[in-house]
């Protein structure tokens, strides 16, 4: 896909995300009642969406066709609200494919029917820039650890033809540590082309092919290749740590996926994600949309992607230790290749205090 159209196509994404970002809670304040016609008119939309949206074609039509079963056997007609509704027709798409990015969803509030072609109004990209802005494009925290290990924190993937001046100082301050901590335990994803910007600081040389992106709604194979020209300087060769947790997910797990396949980056934590997929919002009325993924990733290295499973640990370990793990692996790599390692009482006194965190119990999981 053209850097153009991606855009296009991301952005309006995200701003369907905002519009739609209700999760289906149990009947309550915020719930909206839902009578026959409405109920038939999302359950057949979600079939015809899947069979024609779905990447996976063939996979597509058993997703179509489960509903169109369970619609037959009138399994919905139970769900008298827009939550349960979601939540039933959700539940029957996911049993056929584990995608975590396929769901039906709803908004309390009423939005006008739009062209699933529309481009987002200058408006609509200005207020979006500004959220993003005063979140700091993502970037969370950046600072130094005992032991001179560079520590990211991390929140979002954000446009890197937006964020890239922060990206850049994110990166030009970890660049005199001698290994880096990624923290992405609290990043649910956000633009895959920030990812291959923060991974451009991590490669030497050339611009490395990291994959394609498959995509069934243009009929377009695209690669995803890391960037020809970053601002300052380079971090490869460092030992880096890419910390995961159970909020990881979709360009998240790019990053993480990628980094580690690579061999430029370890990861730590547990199992993560499994969100492969690009996904777009199809609108059904004022009220209702279905999100169903358009494309694959075809990581170049393994030639498959992480859907359904994660991404594996390198270092195993609790979300809340995670960051206490990476820290003494870290010092332990810096320990071994410094040859004055001994005579620093600093990098000594890091690793015992870094091994004893690890060796207590975590705090109770927020």
């Amino acid at each position: 896909m053209k850097r153009s159209q991606r855009a296009i196509a991301l952005c309006g994404f995200m701003l369907a995300l905002l519009l739609y970002a209700t999760v289906c809670p149990a009947q309550d304040a915020d719930d909206l009642p839902v009578n026959a016609s409405v109920r038939s008119a999302v359950i057949d939309s979600t079939i015809r969406f899947v069979r024609e949206t779905y990447f996976d074609s063939l996979a597509g039509a058993r997703l179509s066709e489960a509903v169109r079963t369970a619609r037959d056997a009138k399994r919905f007609e139970r769900c008298a609200t827009a939550s349960a509704l979601c939540e039933s027709l959700t539940a029957t798409l996911r049993r056929v494919v584990p995608d975590r990015h396929l769901k039906v969803d709803y908004s309390v509030r009423s939005h006008p029917m739009e062209a699933a072609t529309r481009q987002p109004s200058a408006e609509e990209i200005a207020r979006q820039d500004e959220q993003s802005r005063r979140s700091n494009f993502g970037f969370e925290r950046v600072e130094l650890l005992a032991g001179n290990v560079g520590y990211l924190s991390l929140r979002r993937f954000e446009r890197p033809w937006l964020a890239g001046e922060t990206a850049a100082a994110a990166m030009a301050f970890l660049a005199n540590s001698d290994a880096i901590i990624i923290d992405l335990r609290r990043n649910g994803g956000g633009y895959g082309e920030m990812g291959a910007f923060l991974a451009t600081y991590f490669q030497d040389g050339e611009p490395i092919r990291l994959g394609e992106v498959h995509d069934r709604t243009l009929r377009t194979v695209s690669q995803e290749w890391t960037m020809p020209y970053a601002p300052g300087p380079r971090l490869a060769g460092k030992d880096v740590y890419i910390l995961t947790g159970r909020r990881t997910f979709s360009a998240a797990d790019a990053f993480a996926y990628a980094m580690r396949q690579q061999g430029w980056a370890k990861t730590v934590g547990a199992g993560i994600g499994g969100g492969a997929h690009p996904t777009t919002a199809r609108q059904v009325n004022e009220h209702f949309a279905v999100f169903v993924p358009y494309a694959r990733f075809v990581n170049a290295v393994t030639g498959g992607d992480w859907e359904g499973t994660g991404v594996a640990p390198d270092l195993e370990s609790s979300e809340e230790k995670a960051l206490a793990v990476a820290h003494l692996a870290a010092l332990r790599g810096i320990r071994d290749r410094r040859k004055d390692a001994d005579s620093d009482p600093g990098l000594t006194s890091a690793i015992e205090e870094a091994t004893r965190v690890v060796e207590t119990s975590p705090p109770p999981a927020k």
